[in-house]
Protein backbone atom coordinates (compact mmCIF):
# COMPACT_ATOMS: atom_id res chain seq x y z
CA UNK A 1 0.00 0.00 0.00
CA UNK A 2 1.38 3.32 -0.90
CA UNK A 3 1.71 5.89 1.94
CA UNK A 4 1.06 9.20 1.37
CA UNK A 5 4.15 11.81 2.35
CA UNK A 6 3.07 15.36 3.55
CA UNK A 7 4.37 18.00 1.78
CA UNK A 8 6.08 21.41 3.93
CA UNK A 9 4.15 24.47 3.12
CA UNK A 10 6.44 27.76 2.07
CA UNK A 11 5.25 31.26 4.41
CA UNK A 12 7.21 34.24 4.12
CA UNK A 13 8.39 36.58 7.74
CA UNK A 14 10.79 39.04 8.80
CA UNK A 15 14.09 37.99 9.04
CA UNK A 16 15.62 39.07 12.89
CA UNK A 17 17.69 41.97 11.21
CA UNK A 18 14.71 43.49 9.65
CA UNK A 19 12.95 43.51 12.92
CA UNK A 20 15.74 45.06 14.80
CA UNK A 21 16.33 48.07 12.23
CA UNK A 22 12.51 48.25 12.55
CA UNK A 23 12.19 48.73 16.72
CA UNK A 24 15.66 51.08 16.11
CA UNK A 25 13.47 53.60 13.76
CA UNK A 26 10.84 53.23 16.56
CA UNK A 27 13.09 54.20 19.36
CA UNK A 28 14.45 57.26 17.63
CA UNK A 29 10.56 58.80 16.59
CA UNK A 30 9.58 58.37 20.23
CA UNK A 31 12.77 60.51 21.55
CA UNK A 32 12.56 63.16 19.15
CA UNK A 33 8.63 63.20 20.08
CA UNK A 34 9.14 63.61 23.96
CA UNK A 35 10.23 67.43 24.04
CA UNK A 36 6.91 68.51 21.79
CA UNK A 37 4.64 65.97 24.14
CA UNK A 38 6.30 67.81 27.22
CA UNK A 39 5.34 71.35 25.95
CA UNK A 40 1.95 70.49 25.09
CA UNK A 41 1.36 69.21 28.20
CA UNK A 42 3.02 72.44 29.74
CA UNK A 43 0.60 74.53 27.77
CA UNK A 44 -2.07 72.30 28.67
CA UNK A 45 -1.96 72.66 32.73
CA UNK A 46 -0.68 76.53 32.88
CA UNK A 47 -3.58 77.96 30.30
CA UNK A 48 -0.32 79.10 28.45
CA UNK A 49 0.34 81.49 30.59
CA UNK A 50 3.71 82.56 32.18
CA UNK A 51 4.89 80.89 35.36
CA UNK A 52 4.40 83.68 38.20
CA UNK A 53 7.48 84.91 40.17
CA UNK A 54 7.81 86.66 43.30
CA UNK A 55 8.11 86.91 47.33
CA UNK A 56 6.02 87.54 50.28
CA UNK A 57 7.32 88.68 54.24
CA UNK A 58 5.25 88.56 56.73
CA UNK A 59 5.93 90.12 60.17
CA UNK A 60 5.19 92.03 63.51
CA UNK A 61 5.99 96.51 63.51
CA UNK A 62 6.82 97.83 66.71
CA UNK A 63 2.76 97.37 68.13
CA UNK A 64 3.10 93.87 67.52
CA UNK A 65 0.64 93.51 64.32
CA UNK A 66 1.15 91.79 61.52
CA UNK A 67 2.58 93.52 58.55
CA UNK A 68 3.25 92.30 55.32
CA UNK A 69 5.47 93.18 52.42
CA UNK A 70 5.30 91.17 48.96
CA UNK A 71 6.40 91.30 45.23
CA UNK A 72 4.64 89.34 42.80
CA UNK A 73 4.93 89.49 39.07
CA UNK A 74 7.04 92.84 39.60
CA UNK A 75 4.27 94.36 41.66
CA UNK A 76 4.71 95.76 45.33
CA UNK A 77 2.64 95.76 47.68
CA UNK A 78 2.40 96.49 51.94
CA UNK A 79 0.19 96.81 54.64
CA UNK A 80 -1.08 96.10 58.29
CA UNK A 81 -3.40 93.57 58.69
CA UNK A 82 -6.35 94.06 61.04
CA UNK A 83 -6.21 90.23 62.53
CA UNK A 84 -3.54 88.80 64.06
CA UNK A 85 -2.11 86.93 61.22
CA UNK A 86 -1.04 87.63 57.76
CA UNK A 87 -3.23 86.21 54.69
CA UNK A 88 -1.48 84.62 51.93
CA UNK A 89 -2.54 82.96 48.50
CA UNK A 90 -0.67 81.42 46.26
CA UNK A 91 -1.20 82.89 42.73
CA UNK A 92 -2.05 80.32 40.38
CA UNK A 93 0.61 80.00 38.09
CA UNK A 94 2.96 80.09 41.05
CA UNK A 95 5.49 76.95 41.30
CA UNK A 96 8.45 75.60 43.38
CA UNK A 97 7.83 77.74 46.83
CA UNK A 98 10.78 77.98 49.28
CA UNK A 99 9.21 78.87 52.99
CA UNK A 100 11.03 80.23 55.75
CA UNK A 101 9.55 80.24 59.18
CA UNK A 102 11.30 81.29 61.99
CA UNK A 103 10.12 81.50 65.55
CA UNK A 104 10.58 84.31 67.59
CA UNK A 105 13.50 85.04 69.95
CA UNK A 106 13.79 84.93 73.75
CA UNK A 107 14.53 87.50 76.39
CA UNK A 108 17.70 88.24 78.22
CA UNK A 109 18.15 86.41 81.68
CA UNK A 110 18.86 89.09 84.58
CA UNK A 111 22.03 90.07 86.93
CA UNK A 112 21.87 89.95 90.12
CA UNK A 113 23.32 89.53 93.55
CA UNK A 114 21.45 87.18 95.82
CA UNK A 115 22.17 86.99 99.54
CA UNK A 116 20.12 83.86 101.31
CA UNK A 117 20.77 84.19 104.86
CA UNK A 118 20.17 81.65 107.35
CA UNK A 119 20.52 83.07 110.77
CA UNK A 120 21.55 80.71 114.14
CA UNK A 121 20.37 82.45 117.35
CA UNK A 122 20.97 78.92 119.06
CA UNK A 123 23.97 76.24 118.46
CA UNK A 124 23.37 74.09 116.31
CA UNK A 125 24.92 72.24 112.69
CA UNK A 126 24.10 73.41 109.05
CA UNK A 127 25.04 71.65 105.88
CA UNK A 128 26.10 73.77 102.95
CA UNK A 129 23.83 73.02 100.00
CA UNK A 130 26.18 73.39 97.33
CA UNK A 131 28.82 75.07 96.09
CA UNK A 132 29.86 78.60 96.61
CA UNK A 133 30.99 81.75 98.34
CA UNK A 134 29.49 82.14 101.23
CA UNK A 135 30.35 84.77 104.23
CA UNK A 136 30.56 83.34 107.68
CA UNK A 137 29.24 86.21 110.48
CA UNK A 138 29.32 85.27 114.56
CA UNK A 139 28.69 88.03 117.23
CA UNK A 140 28.98 87.19 120.86
CA UNK A 141 27.08 87.91 123.47
CA UNK A 142 26.25 91.08 125.58
CA UNK A 143 27.46 92.00 128.91
CA UNK A 144 25.09 92.45 131.66
CA UNK A 145 25.05 95.97 133.55
CA UNK A 146 26.42 96.86 137.31
CA UNK A 147 24.90 94.83 139.84
CA UNK A 148 24.11 96.14 143.71
CA UNK A 149 21.94 98.63 144.96
CA UNK A 150 21.37 100.19 141.36
CA UNK A 151 20.97 97.00 139.06
CA UNK A 152 21.11 97.49 135.91
CA UNK A 153 21.49 101.40 136.23
CA UNK A 154 25.01 100.63 134.20
CA UNK A 155 25.51 99.32 130.49
CA UNK A 156 27.28 96.30 129.76
CA UNK A 157 30.19 95.78 126.85
CA UNK A 158 29.06 94.24 123.66
CA UNK A 159 29.80 91.06 122.28
CA UNK A 160 32.01 91.19 119.46
CA UNK A 161 31.78 89.86 116.04
CA UNK A 162 34.07 88.43 113.20
CA UNK A 163 33.49 88.12 109.32
CA UNK A 164 34.83 85.82 107.43
CA UNK A 165 34.32 84.83 103.39
CA UNK A 166 34.96 81.12 102.31
CA UNK A 167 34.69 78.84 99.52
CA UNK A 168 32.81 75.80 100.47
CA UNK A 169 31.61 72.75 98.80
CA UNK A 170 28.49 71.07 98.85
CA UNK A 171 28.12 68.96 101.76
CA UNK A 172 30.66 70.63 104.18
CA UNK A 173 29.02 70.36 107.79
CA UNK A 174 29.47 73.80 110.10
CA UNK A 175 29.35 73.51 113.84
CA UNK A 176 27.49 76.38 115.26
CA UNK A 177 28.00 77.73 118.67
CA UNK A 178 26.01 80.82 119.67
CA UNK A 179 27.02 82.67 123.04
CA UNK A 180 24.40 83.59 125.48
CA UNK A 181 24.07 87.14 126.69
CA UNK A 182 25.70 88.44 130.39
CA UNK A 183 23.69 87.76 133.22
CA UNK A 184 22.42 90.57 135.40
CA UNK A 185 24.08 89.87 138.76
CA UNK A 186 21.91 89.60 142.08
CA UNK A 187 22.03 90.57 145.69
CA UNK A 188 20.06 88.36 148.43
CA UNK A 189 18.99 89.71 151.80
CA UNK A 190 19.18 87.17 154.83
CA UNK A 191 19.02 87.30 158.32
CA UNK A 192 22.00 85.94 160.07
CA UNK A 193 21.29 84.97 163.69
CA UNK A 194 24.02 86.80 165.89
CA UNK A 195 24.58 85.72 169.43
CA UNK A 196 24.98 89.16 172.29
CA UNK A 197 27.07 88.53 175.47
CA UNK A 198 27.34 90.51 178.39
CA UNK A 199 27.36 90.47 182.11
CA UNK A 200 25.08 91.02 184.93
CA UNK A 201 25.76 90.83 188.63
CA UNK A 202 23.62 88.72 190.87
CA UNK A 203 23.38 88.36 194.87
CA UNK A 204 25.18 85.14 195.26
CA UNK A 205 25.25 85.02 198.88
CA UNK A 206 22.35 87.41 200.57
CA UNK A 207 23.07 87.02 203.78
CA UNK A 208 26.59 87.75 203.74
CA UNK A 209 26.33 90.48 200.75
CA UNK A 210 28.46 89.10 198.07
CA UNK A 211 27.63 89.83 194.66
CA UNK A 212 28.88 87.79 191.29
CA UNK A 213 28.95 88.76 187.88
CA UNK A 214 27.47 86.19 185.38
CA UNK A 215 27.06 85.96 181.56
CA UNK A 216 24.18 86.31 179.65
CA UNK A 217 23.30 85.01 175.85
CA UNK A 218 20.95 86.79 173.48
CA UNK A 219 19.96 85.29 170.08
CA UNK A 220 19.19 88.46 167.76
CA UNK A 221 19.05 88.55 163.67
CA UNK A 222 20.96 90.77 161.38
CA UNK A 223 19.96 91.73 158.22
CA UNK A 224 22.92 91.14 155.51
CA UNK A 225 23.09 90.79 151.75
CA UNK A 226 24.83 88.80 149.35
CA UNK A 227 25.78 89.69 145.95
CA UNK A 228 26.54 88.19 142.68
CA UNK A 229 28.18 89.52 140.36
CA UNK A 230 26.71 90.25 136.66
CA UNK A 231 28.00 88.00 134.32
CA UNK A 232 30.13 88.16 130.76
CA UNK A 233 28.79 87.44 127.15
CA UNK A 234 29.94 83.80 126.15
CA UNK A 235 31.45 83.70 122.59
CA UNK A 236 30.05 82.97 119.01
CA UNK A 237 31.77 81.16 116.72
CA UNK A 238 31.31 78.60 113.00
CA UNK A 239 33.72 76.05 112.75
CA UNK A 240 34.44 74.22 110.15
CA UNK A 241 36.94 71.12 108.56
CA UNK A 242 39.78 74.16 107.88
CA UNK A 243 38.78 77.15 109.35
CA UNK A 244 37.02 79.15 112.56
CA UNK A 245 35.18 82.11 112.62
CA UNK A 246 35.34 83.39 116.38
CA UNK A 247 33.94 86.41 118.24
CA UNK A 248 34.13 86.99 122.16
CA UNK A 249 31.19 88.07 124.50
CA UNK A 250 30.99 91.25 125.95
CA UNK A 251 32.69 91.99 129.34
CA UNK A 252 29.59 92.61 132.12
CA UNK A 253 30.22 96.10 133.71
CA UNK A 254 30.53 95.43 137.92
CA UNK A 255 32.80 98.37 138.21
CA UNK A 256 29.87 101.00 138.58
CA UNK A 257 31.19 103.08 135.09
CA UNK A 258 28.10 104.98 133.46
CA UNK A 259 28.10 104.48 129.84
CA UNK A 260 30.18 102.39 128.43
CA UNK A 261 31.95 102.96 125.08
CA UNK A 262 33.66 100.07 123.19
CA UNK A 263 37.02 102.66 123.01
CA UNK A 264 36.71 102.35 127.15
CA UNK A 265 38.43 100.21 128.87
CA UNK A 266 37.60 96.67 128.36
CA UNK A 267 37.40 96.04 132.26
CA UNK A 268 34.94 98.90 133.07
CA UNK A 269 33.22 98.69 129.66
CA UNK A 270 33.33 95.21 128.07
CA UNK A 271 33.87 95.57 124.37
CA UNK A 272 35.31 92.79 122.24
CA UNK A 273 39.04 91.47 123.44
CA UNK A 274 40.00 89.71 120.14
CA UNK A 275 40.39 93.26 117.83
CA UNK A 276 36.85 94.57 117.17
CA UNK A 277 35.17 97.24 119.54
CA UNK A 278 31.72 96.81 120.02
CA UNK A 279 31.09 100.43 119.31
CA UNK A 280 28.41 102.23 121.38
CA UNK A 281 27.33 100.02 123.94
CA UNK A 282 23.35 101.26 124.29
CA UNK A 283 21.75 98.66 122.95
CA UNK A 284 20.50 100.30 119.61
CA UNK A 285 23.24 100.66 117.60
CA UNK A 286 25.78 98.42 119.44
CA UNK A 287 27.66 96.41 117.92
CA UNK A 288 28.53 97.68 115.23
CA UNK A 289 27.51 94.66 113.19
CA UNK A 290 27.33 95.11 109.42
CA UNK A 291 23.24 95.80 109.06
CA UNK A 292 22.67 93.75 105.83
CA UNK A 293 23.09 90.71 107.41
CA UNK A 294 20.36 91.59 109.97
CA UNK A 295 16.58 91.68 109.19
CA UNK A 296 14.98 95.42 109.68
CA UNK A 297 14.33 97.00 112.51
CA UNK A 298 15.64 93.62 114.59
CA UNK A 299 16.17 95.25 118.30
CA UNK A 300 18.06 94.41 120.56
CA UNK A 301 20.66 93.76 117.97
CA UNK A 302 22.50 90.30 119.15
CA UNK A 303 25.39 90.93 121.18
CA UNK A 304 24.21 94.56 122.95
CA UNK A 305 25.54 95.11 126.05
CA UNK A 306 22.80 96.03 128.72
CA UNK A 307 21.47 99.17 128.33
CA UNK A 308 20.79 101.94 130.28
CA UNK A 309 17.47 104.31 130.77
CA UNK A 310 17.02 107.44 129.60
CA UNK A 311 20.77 107.95 128.61
CA UNK A 312 20.66 108.14 124.66
CA UNK A 313 19.31 105.17 124.04
CA UNK A 314 16.06 103.18 123.27
CA UNK A 315 14.22 103.02 126.34
CA UNK A 316 12.39 99.82 124.83
CA UNK A 317 15.30 98.19 124.43
CA UNK A 318 16.63 98.49 127.96
CA UNK A 319 13.42 97.13 129.26
CA UNK A 320 13.61 94.11 127.21
CA UNK A 321 17.22 93.63 128.07
CA UNK A 322 16.69 94.34 131.38
CA UNK A 323 19.67 94.58 132.98
CA UNK A 324 20.87 91.51 130.67
CA UNK A 325 23.00 91.02 127.40
CA UNK A 326 21.71 90.44 124.33
CA UNK A 327 21.83 86.87 123.13
CA UNK A 328 25.14 86.84 120.40
CA UNK A 329 23.87 85.25 117.01
CA UNK A 330 25.47 83.37 113.78
CA UNK A 331 24.43 84.01 110.47
CA UNK A 332 25.45 82.08 107.13
CA UNK A 333 25.02 84.31 104.25
CA UNK A 334 25.73 82.76 100.26
CA UNK A 335 26.69 85.86 98.58
CA UNK A 336 26.90 85.11 95.44
CA UNK A 337 26.53 87.49 92.17
CA UNK A 338 24.62 85.95 88.92
CA UNK A 339 24.79 87.28 85.46
CA UNK A 340 21.93 87.06 82.43
CA UNK A 341 22.28 84.53 80.01
CA UNK A 342 21.61 86.04 76.39
CA UNK A 343 18.10 84.64 74.78
CA UNK A 344 17.93 81.83 72.24
CA UNK A 345 17.41 82.53 68.63
CA UNK A 346 13.74 81.20 67.15
CA UNK A 347 13.95 78.65 65.57
CA UNK A 348 14.00 78.56 61.18
CA UNK A 349 12.48 76.02 59.48
CA UNK A 350 12.67 75.63 55.30
CA UNK A 351 10.75 73.68 53.39
CA UNK A 352 10.78 73.29 49.71
CA UNK A 353 6.70 72.45 47.92
CA UNK A 354 6.26 72.29 44.45
CA UNK A 355 3.17 73.65 44.38
CA UNK A 356 0.43 75.05 46.84
CA UNK A 357 -3.44 75.54 46.08
CA UNK A 358 -4.58 78.26 45.56
CA UNK A 359 -6.29 78.73 49.14
CA UNK A 360 -5.91 81.34 51.88
CA UNK A 361 -3.40 80.84 54.57
CA UNK A 362 -3.08 82.03 57.36
CA UNK A 363 0.53 83.53 58.68
CA UNK A 364 1.13 83.55 62.51
CA UNK A 365 4.10 85.34 63.61
CA UNK A 366 5.53 84.69 66.99
CA UNK A 367 6.43 87.10 69.45
CA UNK A 368 9.46 87.97 71.14
CA UNK A 369 10.05 86.46 74.84
CA UNK A 370 10.11 89.55 77.33
CA UNK A 371 13.41 90.01 79.37
CA UNK A 372 13.73 89.34 83.04
CA UNK A 373 12.99 92.53 84.78
CA UNK A 374 13.56 90.85 88.55
CA UNK A 375 13.22 87.52 90.74
CA UNK A 376 9.77 87.40 90.53
CA UNK A 377 9.27 87.97 86.78
CA UNK A 378 12.33 85.56 84.77
CA UNK A 379 13.07 85.89 80.96
CA UNK A 380 10.42 84.16 78.69
CA UNK A 381 10.65 82.14 75.78
CA UNK A 382 10.29 83.60 72.61
CA UNK A 383 6.77 82.00 70.62
CA UNK A 384 6.37 79.58 67.96
CA UNK A 385 5.55 81.17 64.18
CA UNK A 386 3.37 78.86 61.58
CA UNK A 387 3.01 78.75 57.90
CA UNK A 388 -0.95 77.24 58.04
CA UNK A 389 -0.78 73.95 59.45
CA UNK A 390 1.90 72.97 56.70
CA UNK A 391 5.18 74.44 58.78
CA UNK A 392 6.07 75.47 62.31
CA UNK A 393 9.20 76.68 64.33
CA UNK A 394 9.32 77.32 67.95
CA UNK A 395 10.59 80.14 69.69
CA UNK A 396 14.27 80.23 71.42
CA UNK A 397 14.73 79.05 74.92
CA UNK A 398 14.89 82.56 77.77
CA UNK A 399 17.91 83.17 79.22
CA UNK A 400 18.40 82.27 82.87
CA UNK A 401 20.59 83.42 86.07
CA UNK A 402 24.25 81.93 86.17
CA UNK A 403 26.60 82.02 88.53
CA UNK A 404 29.18 81.26 85.60
CA UNK A 405 30.23 84.62 85.13
CA UNK A 406 32.61 87.13 83.21
CA UNK A 407 34.17 89.79 85.60
CA UNK A 408 36.13 93.13 84.37
CA UNK A 409 39.85 93.19 85.52
CA UNK A 410 39.08 95.74 88.37
CA UNK A 411 36.56 92.65 89.44
CA UNK A 412 33.50 95.97 90.27
CA UNK A 413 31.61 94.75 87.04
CA UNK A 414 29.87 91.40 85.87
CA UNK A 415 28.95 90.96 82.32
CA UNK A 416 26.67 89.78 80.59
CA UNK A 417 25.98 87.06 78.12
CA UNK A 418 24.76 88.36 74.53
CA UNK A 419 21.72 87.47 72.70
CA UNK A 420 22.09 84.72 69.59
CA UNK A 421 21.77 85.89 66.44
CA UNK A 422 19.18 84.39 64.14
CA UNK A 423 20.72 82.84 61.29
CA UNK A 424 18.89 84.56 58.61
CA UNK A 425 20.19 87.64 59.36
CA UNK A 426 23.60 86.48 60.98
CA UNK A 427 26.62 88.60 60.00
CA UNK A 428 30.26 87.69 61.00
CA UNK A 429 31.06 88.52 64.49
CA UNK A 430 27.51 89.68 65.33
CA UNK A 431 25.05 88.84 67.80
CA UNK A 432 21.53 89.03 68.70
CA UNK A 433 22.08 91.70 70.78
CA UNK A 434 24.49 93.12 73.74
CA UNK A 435 25.04 91.65 76.98
CA UNK A 436 24.99 94.11 80.25
CA UNK A 437 28.14 96.39 80.26
CA UNK A 438 29.42 94.56 76.79
CA UNK A 439 30.64 96.10 73.31
CA UNK A 440 29.48 94.21 70.35
CA UNK A 441 28.08 94.19 67.07
CA UNK A 442 24.46 93.84 66.60
CA UNK A 443 23.04 93.40 63.54
CA UNK A 444 19.33 95.28 62.75
CA UNK A 445 16.19 94.34 61.20
CA UNK A 446 18.18 95.49 57.60
CA UNK A 447 20.81 93.26 58.36
CA UNK A 448 22.89 95.92 58.62
CA UNK A 449 25.88 95.60 61.85
CA UNK A 450 26.55 98.54 63.72
CA UNK A 451 28.81 98.24 67.19
CA UNK A 452 26.56 99.31 70.44
CA UNK A 453 27.80 99.61 74.39
CA UNK A 454 25.13 98.39 77.02
CA UNK A 455 25.00 99.43 80.34
CA UNK A 456 23.88 97.13 83.29
CA UNK A 457 20.83 96.26 81.46
CA UNK A 458 20.76 93.94 78.77
CA UNK A 459 19.72 95.58 74.71
CA UNK A 460 17.13 94.18 73.17
CA UNK A 461 17.46 92.23 69.74
CA UNK A 462 17.08 94.05 66.70
CA UNK A 463 17.17 91.40 64.32
CA UNK A 464 14.35 89.04 63.18
CA UNK A 465 14.42 85.80 65.36
CA UNK A 466 17.31 86.89 67.36
CA UNK A 467 17.37 86.44 71.30
CA UNK A 468 17.71 89.31 73.85
CA UNK A 469 20.65 90.79 75.90
CA UNK A 470 21.41 88.83 79.33
CA UNK A 471 21.38 91.51 82.86
CA UNK A 472 25.21 92.99 84.00
CA UNK A 473 25.70 93.09 87.25
CA UNK A 474 27.61 96.62 88.79
CA UNK A 475 29.14 96.12 92.31
CA UNK A 476 29.34 99.36 92.88
CA UNK A 477 26.10 100.75 92.21
CA UNK A 478 23.88 100.20 95.29
CA UNK A 479 21.10 99.20 93.04
CA UNK A 480 22.85 96.31 91.81
CA UNK A 481 20.21 94.69 89.15
CA UNK A 482 20.53 94.18 85.18
CA UNK A 483 17.47 93.37 83.30
CA UNK A 484 17.23 90.90 80.43
CA UNK A 485 16.39 92.61 76.94
CA UNK A 486 13.67 91.49 75.31
CA UNK A 487 13.60 89.21 72.33
CA UNK A 488 12.98 90.07 68.61
CA UNK A 489 9.58 88.61 66.89
CA UNK A 490 10.04 85.48 64.20
CA UNK A 491 8.38 85.65 60.31
CA UNK A 492 7.74 84.02 57.70
CA UNK A 493 9.33 84.51 54.31
CA UNK A 494 7.89 82.97 51.07
CA UNK A 495 9.84 82.92 47.40
CA UNK A 496 8.65 81.27 44.14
Amino acid sequence: MKKNIPQMIHKSAFSLAEALITLLIVCIITLASIPVITKKHRNKFNGNEKLSTGKYFCYLDASGKHNFVSDIDGVETNGTSENDYCEFTPPVNAKDFIIMVSGGGAGGGLGYNYLDRQMFQSSDTYTIPEDGTYDLLVVGGGGAGKTGDNDGEYSGGSGGWELKTAELRQGDVLSIQVGEGGKLGSCTEFEKPVWDYHTEMVVSDLLHGNFKEIPIYEMSYKKEKKCFGSTNGAASSITTDSMQVLASGGYANNTGELLCFGWDTFDACGGEPNGRDGGFLDGTVAPSVPKKYLPDNMKPIPGSGAATIGLFNDDAVAKILNGNGADGIAIVASNNNYCGEGGAAGDISTVGVYTLKNEQIRIKIGKGGKGATDKEHPATNGEMSSFGNLIKAMGGKAGSSTRNCVYSDDKKTVYGYNGEASSFVKKPDSVGACGGYLKCKTADMNGQSMIYTSAADGMNALSFGSGGGGGGLSLNSANILGKGGDGASGFVYIEW
